[in-house]
C-alpha cells in the first residue's frame, strides 16, 4: 500500500517534471520576450525541489496540508 507521503512526493515529483519540460521548451525557443516566464518557471521548479525536499525529509501533517495547497 502507498503510503500519504509516497503519494505526496509522487505528485511533487510530477510537477516537477511538468515545470522542468516547460522550462526546457522555452529555452529552445529563446525568445527574448519569454524571459520573465522562463524566470517565474525556475522559481516554480526551486520551490517544487524544496517542496519535495521538505516532504521526504520531514513529513509530519502541516508539511503535507501546506504542499497539498500549494498543489492545486
Amino acid at each position: 500500500m502507498v503510503s500519504e507521503k509516497q503519494k505526496l512526493a509522487a505528485r511533487l515529483e510530477a510537477k516537477k517534471k511538468e515545470l522542468e519540460s516547460e522550462l526546457a521548451r522555452l529555452k529552445a525557443d529563446s525568445m527574448d520576450d519569454m524571459s520573465q516566464k522562463s524566470d517565474d518557471l525556475e522559481s516554480k521548479l526551486n520551490e517544487t525541489k524544496a517542496h519535495l525536499k521538505e516532504v521526504t525529509d520531514n513529513f509530519t501533517e502541516d508539511v503535507a496540508k501546506r504542499v497539498n495547497d500549494w498543489l492545486k
